[in-house]
């Protein structure tokens, strides 16, 4: 081979390398990226579709999702164990975190951890029913690199869902569940719970959560 074509080949090596790279530090880091690529909806959940792994889509930038902690799957499992349980035999429907949402004022697709919706739910229009529109309530659990995320940038998203009459932010790393409860359409009241004795209530689909069960087998 002559050293040319060796050299040619060398540097287009490099080159394919330096883009997967590329990507998969766009997946793992999103945010340290100096600009970001903006799509349209359209694009972004062809792509979702096809993805290995989940990302969000806020105001036309797609947001790669983190993997989760081993206390949030603790808490997880507990609260899909309190919701199952208490809905188990009324109208209403649990979905965990596979359940995109989306609201058409923002134009976001968002992955809640938990959602309630009633037995009337609404999907987008495009025949894959994988995408929902009128959630009842949202829960997340909190963690240190998407807390701010969380009561910022998707809870400007979600409180425009008229839907929506309750938001839930539930920590993981100390006993604090935290609920936010539409009173009208643009006044929300809130109330958190500190200690394993509290009882925190979801009063839109009356179910009571009792801290100590949300958090029986986390350590902190």
């Amino acid at each position: 081979m002559k050293y040319g074509n060796f050299m040619l080949g060398l540097k287009r090596a490099y080159t394919r390398a330096l883009c997967l790279f590329y990507g998969y530090f766009h997946h793992i880091f999103p945010s340290r990226m100096e600009t970001a690529v903006l799509i349209s909806p359209e694009e972004y959940l062809a792509q979702e579709r096809l993805a290995t792994y989940k990302s969000e889509y806020v105001e036309g930038e797609v947001i790669a999702m983190a993997g989760a902690s081993l206390r949030h799957n603790f808490i997880a499992a507990s609260l899909s164990k309190i919701l199952v349980l208490a809905l188990m035999k009324t109208e209403y429907i649990v979905m965990q975190s596979d359940m995109r949402v989306h609201n058409p004022l923002t134009g976001s697709f968002l992955y809640p951890d938990f959602v309630i919706v009633g037995e009337h739910l609404e999907t987008l229009d495009d025949g894959e029913d994988d995408t929902l529109l009128n959630p009842l309530v949202i829960i997340e659990i909190l963690s240190r690199s998407t807390a701010e995320y969380d009561r910022t940038t998707k809870f400007e998203a979600y409180k425009r869902l008229e839907s929506l009459q309750e938001y839930i932010l539930v920590a993981q790393d100390r006993v604090h569940v935290e609920i936010y409860r539409r009173t009208s359409r643009t006044t929300w009241l809130y109330s958190e719970f500190f200690a394993l004795s509290d009882n925190a209530p979801i009063a839109a689909v009356e179910v009571i959560m009792p801290l100590s069960s949300i958090y029986e087998r986390v350590k902190f």
